[in-house]
This record gives structure tokens, sequence and C-alpha cells, in this order.
């Protein structure tokens, strides 16, 4: 049977991707993961996703039948995707305390890693802080705390923060033709240094599958978890996999997430998955 999945080229799926596999029949969905997530998160409508973890988490707690997979396909540290611009008033992140900072939705995964980050490594509370949106949540029913405001129709956060309208932004990469700068001192290196103490990564997107689907056809899913198992490998396991690689990292998610308020209360590692028989 063919089956759709949504799975971004990365070094530690390219393998998977690229080459034909006799056990699955794969309809990888075109574009960039991102532009699927919301219609997903709405409809379950792929047989095999990736997605935010955020986005899951928050999902799980608000009972979609949706099930984890033992797999992170992209992740590591955030701390590089804080900018502002050269030479203004923004030397230190302590220095955002009052300020705006452009976002494209509250709850995205990067995001909300960065508010972690701000207040438990520089003292920067998220309440002391306007969070200017450019997209609405994944999820249709979350509330944005009060301190959120939506940036006005036409503008980028990118032309925003140029333009002193916003004071700082979590972007991709410093774009061209801008002089932006990271607000974190040394980024690599700090987050470099959090990954080691402990002894984890930061999540951004993992695998996911419909309860239904994974109930209907547990060899495919079987068959897709074991193909991508063998293509984080050969590129010399650049994400963890498994349930046991993975739970360190899942478990500080599911910690950083109910810290920030994105879910309310501490998920069940068991329950989010699909079968305790995968990973």
């Amino acid at each position: 049977m063919k089956i759709s999945a949504l799975l971004g080229n990365y070094p530690g799926t390219r393998f998977f991707r690229d080459t034909p596999n006799p056990d699955l029949d794969v309809d990888f969905l075109p574009g960039r993961p991102v532009t699927h997530f919301r219609k997903f998160a709405r409809d379950l409508h792929i047989d095999i996703a990736e997605f935010p973890i955020m986005t899951f988490l928050m999902a799980h707690e608000r009972e979609a039948p949706l099930a984890l997979l033992p797999a992170v396909v992209l992740g590591g540290y955030q701390h590089a995707h804080l900018f502002c611009k050269a030479g203004g008033p923004i030397r230190h992140p302590a220095d955002l305390a009052g300020k705006r900072i452009g976002v494209r939705a509250y709850p995205v995964t990067t995001v909300t890693w960065l508010r972690d980050i701000l207040e438990r490594e520089h003292g920067v509370s998220r309440n002391d802080i306007t969070w200017v949106t450019f997209e609405e949540p994944h999820l249709d029913n979350f509330d944005n705390p009060a301190n959120v405001s939506p940036a006005p129709d036409g503008l980028t956060a990118e032309e925003m923060l140029n333009n002193g309208a916003l004071d700082a932004a979590v972007l991709r990469a410093a774009p061209d033709g801008y002089d932006f700068v990271p607000v974190i001192p040394n980024p690599h290196s700090a987050g470099k240094t959090w990954c080691q103490r402990e002894s984890a990564i930061q999540i951004n997107h993992v695998m996911t599958v419909p309860r239904t689907f994974a109930a209907r056809h547990p060899l495919v899913v079987t068959n897709f978890i074991q193909a991508l198992e063998t293509s984080i490998k050969m590129a010399g396991n650049p994400t963890p996999f498994g349930r046991k690689a993975v739970e360190p990292s899942l478990s500080l998610a599911i910690a950083c997430a109910r810290r920030q308020g994105i879910i309310r209360k501490t998920a069940n590692v068991d329950n989010l998955y699909s079968c305790n028989g995968l990973g």
C-alpha cells in the first residue's frame, strides 16, 4: 500500500528519502514540513508525519488521536535563533526586559525553548516581554497570553526589526541584506554547553502517527520506523532514535512546555506512544 509521509530533508533522513525500499511505498509530501503542520494538526490527514514537539504535546493534552514514534528528526539547541539589530540598544539578553520580540507564533517550539532559555539562563521573564506574532498557532484552541500582540498586516519580522518596531526577533537564520546579530553571546558555544550539561538536545521535530493508522497498519509503521532508524544510523546518529535514547530529551521538552504554560500538566511519557512495541 502507498502511504503519505511528511518528512523533511535532513542529514538523518536523506538516505531514507532518496533510497527505494522494497517494504515501503511512500509518497513524501512536497515542500517544507512547516507548511503542512497547521492542516495536519486539524485533520490528521497524513499517515506518518514529522511534527513540532510543543505542538504535539499540546495536541496530546487536548486528547488528539495522535501518537509519538520514537524518533527525533530535527533538534539541537535554539540559542542562535534570537536576533537583534547590530549597533542597537540590545547588547545582552537582559536588555530584552520590557521590549518587543517578533515570533512566528507564541507556542512555536523554537520560541518556547528560547523563552525558557531567557528565563532560566538570563533572568528575563516571559511576562516582561511583548511577543509580536506573525501567524496563528498550529492549534485553533490555543489562547495567547495577554502580552501577545499580532503584528501589523503586510510587514515581516525582518522589516520590523530593521526599522526599530521590534527589539529582537526569532528567525531561522540571519537574513541577507540585514545587519542582524545574535542576542545571546557566543550562541553556539552556549547551546553546546546546554546540551552537554543536560546530556540531551532541545527537540524541534519528532515523528508522529494518527492512532487509527497505527492500529490498522502496525507493520507499515514498524517498517517505516526501521527504515528511518537505518537512515539515522548511516548519518552518524545526528538525532536520537529509540525510546531509551529519546527519553532524556523528551522529558526536558515536557518540563519546558509545562514551565512555559504550553501544557497544563506533565505528560506521562508512556501515554505519548502508539504502543509499547515500537522503539
